[in-house]
């Protein structure tokens, strides 16, 4: 069955991540007991050799850093994962609220070069304000995104689609060739 990775702020403000996974008995059901980090055991979904591979993203959102793009990563008060674009002094920037990264592709975690391609889905944000602006609550949307390193390159927002339901539906797979 299908996998994610699940990213956690954890205690001392550190980001985290480990797979999360269906149950073995029924694949179409989430294994509750993934959503804790298991090291070893029947339940064992600690990242392994892959996590060099998905380290960027978390260091990108603990660490607070910022794009050549001038794009913010950060988690907010509530413990939310955003990324702020845009100049607040100019009134154009946008808080994007992560709740979904779609890793499309990726390369080996012994590449010299690490990559992820894929879409990030989110919720649209207030400056300072935990949660969804409550006018677009309800309201899901998606951008493509390309990671080297710890370089992301997030699609315009001109090029933002919406999404009709939380779970994005398969046609959500499907990328253009650079951002």
């Amino acid at each position: 069955g299908m996998q994610a990775v699940l990213y956690s702020r954890i205690a001392g403000g550190d980001v985290d991540f480990w797979w999360v996974k269906p149950a073995k008995q029924a694949p179409d059901r989430l294994e509750r007991s993934t959503l804790r980090l298991h090291i070893k055991g029947p339940h064992k979904n600690s990242p392994g050799r892959s996590r060099p591979v998905y380290l960027p993203l978390a260091e990108l959102f603990r660490d607070g850093a910022t794009t050549s793009s001038g794009a913010i990563f950060g988690i907010d008060s509530s413990g939310r994962a955003f990324i702020q674009e845009g100049e607040e002094e100019e009134g154009g920037s946008n808080r994007l609220l992560v709740y979904l990264v779609w890793q499309e592709s990726w390369s080996s975690a012994l590449a010299y070069k690490k990559f992820m391609r894929g879409k990030i889905f989110y919720q649209k944000g207030q400056l300072e304000a935990p949660g969804p602006d409550w006018s677009s609550a309800s309201r899901f949307f998606a951008r493509q995104y390309e990671m080297q390193d710890k370089e992301v390159l997030l699609a315009a927002p001109h090029d933002e689609e919406v999404v009709e339901t939380l779970l994005p539906p398969d046609s959500s797979q499907e990328l253009y060739e650079s951002i």
